[in-house]
Order: C-alpha cells, then sequence, then structure tokens
C-alpha cells in the first residue's frame, strides 16, 4: 500500500495532485484541510467491497470512482500527504473475527497537539475522529511523511527532477 502511495500513480501524480488541490480549495490549513479532504474522499468515491484481495493505485480510485477500504485509504493517505500531513494505515481486527485483520483506515497527525486521527471515509456515518468500536485488535504501520517539505509545489519540482 505505501508503495502505491508513494509511486507515479500516487503523490507523484498529475491527477492525484490536481484532486488534492481541489479538495482544499478555499479551506484554512489543519482541522479544516483534514475535514475537507475526509469529505471529498467520502463524497466522491463510493464504497465498493471486493471478492478477493485486489489494490489498486490513488489515481485508479480517483478515475473510478470506486474502490474498497484498501482503495480509499490509499487516496486519502495520498491527498493528505500531498497536503503536508504525516499519515499511516491502521488495519483491524473485529470481535466477530479477531484473528483477521479485515479493515483498513488512515490515521494523520494533528500537527497542533501532535496527535493521531482516525480518518475512515468508509463509513457514510463517520466523521474524522470516529473510529470501529468492535474492534478485538489493530495495528499501526509506520509514519509516511509528505513527498516533500514543499507540499504540493515540492512533489511537482520532484516529479520533474526525475
Amino acid at each position: 500500500m505505501k508503495a502505491l502511495v508513494n509511486g507515479p500513480k500516487g503523490v507523484r501524480s498529475w491527477v492525484v495532485m490536481s484532486a488534492a488541490k481541489e479538495a482544499v480549495r478555499g479551506v484554512e490549513r489543519g482541522q479544516q484541510e483534514i475535514d475537507s479532504i475526509f469529505e471529498y474522499v467520502r463524497d466522491h468515491i463510493e464504497f465498493r467491497g471486493e471478492h478477493g484481495e485486489t489494490l489498486q493505485s490513488p489515481e485508479a480510485t480517483l478515475r473510478l470512482g470506486a474502490g474498497d477500504c484498501d482503495d480509499q485509504s490509499m487516496l486519502l493517505a495520498t491527498l493528505l500527504q500531498l497536503n503536508g500531513h504525516d499519515t499511516r494505515f491502521r488495519t483491524v481486527a473485529l470481535h466477530s473475527s479477531p484473528d483477521e485483520f479485515s479493515h483498513v483506515y488512515v490515521e494523520v497527525r494533528d500537527r497542533q497537539t501532535g496527535q493521531w486521527l482516525p480518518v475512515d471515509t468508509t463509513i457514510q456515518t463517520a466523521y474524522p475522529g470516529w473510529q470501529p468500536d468492535d474492534v478485538a485488535r489493530s495495528q499501526t504501520y509506520g509514519t509516511m511523511r509528505p513527498p516533500n517539505t514543499g507540499g504540493l509545489l515540492g512533489a511537482l519540482l520532484e516529479m520533474f527532477r526525475r
């Protein structure tokens, strides 16, 4: 998942960079920015389950307008990173199947408090800070930092350097 986020169809994709800019147009930095990116993914990407485990790039998820929890998480993490936010993935096993990680969502670091905020766009009634309550166990995966300290401009410059 990290490779798709950080790859040519993730943070280095012009299509995804454009969506990252569109998602925060007219919004203040900080929590409003996180809220706006969350709403953008929740409202523009239809949640679809899958038959067998597959992964699609953030660019593919944008183009298709649909994806499962993996796909939405990768897109959300990419959009947040392109706007300068640290992210990480959290997988969870529910009490109904405690031995099997069955869901993934993103956590984003709040710049003011340093706290990790869960953001799960697959549940229509969810909001930044909401997380499943029937979790038997969970695991987080290392922090993914923005592609460059220059945000979108830095990502563009890095893309042209390659």
